[in-house]
């Protein structure tokens, strides 16, 4: 009977002209993970004008790394969202007030991937390094609330070091920032992307932005992290323990299957199946019904 049962299956999914009996919910865009499940991946950087590219002559003055890891991967979305002069608290203040907008809201919840890069413009509003580092923290927090209620969209939110300074002054207090990053660096301060190996050769006239050949360097350092060690990440936070095709956090929040049991219902496909090729109920044992072999079939076992 039950291969009967699994014989009936390959029909009719042959039938649905598919190829292939195992769905899957998110299958990776140019190798990148789709966190959240829209067939898109796009990537923000968000933070001052160092983010924003200030000082990139070959982009205008505009783009910095953020269009180095466009033009290296051609295929995702990359959203530039710096700020020149930006502090930490402009920054947490911005998200705050802008993340209620609908097209904020829009552009947000399709982010698989935030990088944030803040906190060398506090030094001249007279900012101890710790609020700095207290004021990522609430930002990361505050993005992590955001996404709360968009039923499993969480991206993969990190932080990134500082690029060094030879101001005066601004040296040392960006110095700090970075101890204090990498010293208390957890869940809740998420820093990744190591930007403080920069040399100080690549800074511009002004000592504090980088020149193109150094946000070449930044460009690749983000590429490198993205396509690696983010994407590893990525898959920590994308389980599918029972590997139906659908991650455990949509199962849970989404669909209401089981993650552990790849065919919730019972009825013999699995929850992947349901949901993205049959576009059937996975909690309902009578959807899709049962097919009934023909007397000639059954003759010829």
């Amino acid at each position: 009977m039950f291969v009967l049962l699994k014989f009936l299956k390959v029909i009719l999914l042959l039938g649905l002209g598919l190829t292939a009996l195992t769905a899957q919910a998110c299958p990776n865009k140019y190798d990148f993970i789709d966190m959240n499940c829209d067939g898109r991946i796009r990537i923000i950087f968000t933070g001052d004008s160092i983010a924003y590219g200030r000082g990139d002559f070959t982009h205008r003055d505009h783009g910095g790394y953020a269009a180095r890891v466009q033009e290296r991967f051609p295929h995702i979305h990359v959203t530039n969202l710096g700020l020149p002069g930006a502090s930490s608290a402009r920054l947490l203040l911005w998200f705050t007030s802008h993340l209620p907008n609908p097209s904020s809201d829009v552009l947000m919840r399709r982010a698989d991937i935030i990088v944030i890069d803040i906190g060398r413009n506090d030094w001249w509003q007279n900012v101890s390094p710790g609020r700095v580092v207290r004021n990522i923290v609430r930002l990361v927090e505050v993005l992590r609330n955001y996404y709360k209620n968009k039923r499993g969209n969480l991206p993969l939110i990190v932080v990134s070091t500082l690029i060094p300074t030879t101001r005066s002054g601004q040296s040392a207090y960006v110095k700090e920032i970075n101890h204090l990053l990498l010293r208390y660096r957890s869940k809740t301060l998420p820093v990744r992307v190591r930007f403080d190996k920069m040399s100080t050769a690549l800074l511009s006239y002004d000592r504090l932005h980088p020149t193109s050949a150094g946000y070449d360097y930044l460009g690749r350092i983000a590429s490198r992290f993205l396509s690696g060690r983010a994407q590893t990440l990525c898959r920590r936070m994308r389980r599918d323990t029972d590997r139906d095709g659908i991650f455990n956090i949509f199962e849970l929040d989404k669909y209401g299957t089981d993650p552990r049991v790849a065919d919730t219902d019972g009825d013999g496909y699995s929850d992947g199946d349901e949901v993205f090729i049959l576009k059937t109920d996975p909690l309902n044992p009578f959807d899709p019904p049962p097919v009934a072999p023909t007397q000639s079939f059954i003759d010829s076992l």
